[in-house]
């Protein structure tokens, strides 16, 4: 009977610990934003492309076609929202991502970049509540 006990509080306790403690929660979000950001880059080379054949930007990944060789990772959806034969701007999502998140990214000639400050650089917003990295806690 005693063991039995001990093994019942043992197991309590576990359970306990593995509620309160956390490992990483931001470990799988910063892979979900590193294949974003990498996406992005990885459009930036296949619009350059297409520039060069065509003077201007592509305004759809269907437009982009398969000589480009432009794929996505697994998950993350990226859609062109602007383009001109001077810039263009795009967006990606992850769908394992909750609440969802993303990047954008601009490129372009700079003289047409104007409110952008980083030309060719992902920018990442997280749109979600900050936590801490013991307790999980929605503030």
């Amino acid at each position: 009977m005693p063991l039995a006990k001990f093994i019942a509080a043992l197991v309590g306790l576990l359970v306990v610990l593995s509620m309160i403690v956390r490992p990483a929660p931001n470990t799988r979000e910063k892979i979900y934003f590193a294949a974003m950001k990498g996406d992005l880059r990885n459009l930036i080379t296949a619009q350059e492309a297409f520039f060069s054949d065509s003077a201007r930007y592509a305004i759809s990944l269907q437009e982009l076609g398969d000589s480009t060789r432009f794929w996505t990772t697994p998950g993350v959806t990226v859609s062109i929202t602007e383009a001109t034969d001077r810039l263009f701007r795009a967006r990606a999502r992850h769908s394992d991502l909750t609440p969802p998140g993303g990047c954008e990214i601009a490129a372009g000639f700079e003289k047409e970049m104007g409110d952008i400050p980083d030309n060719g650089e992902p920018i990442c917003k997280p749109d979600r509540k900050r936590r801490s990295w013991i307790f999980v806690w929605e503030l």
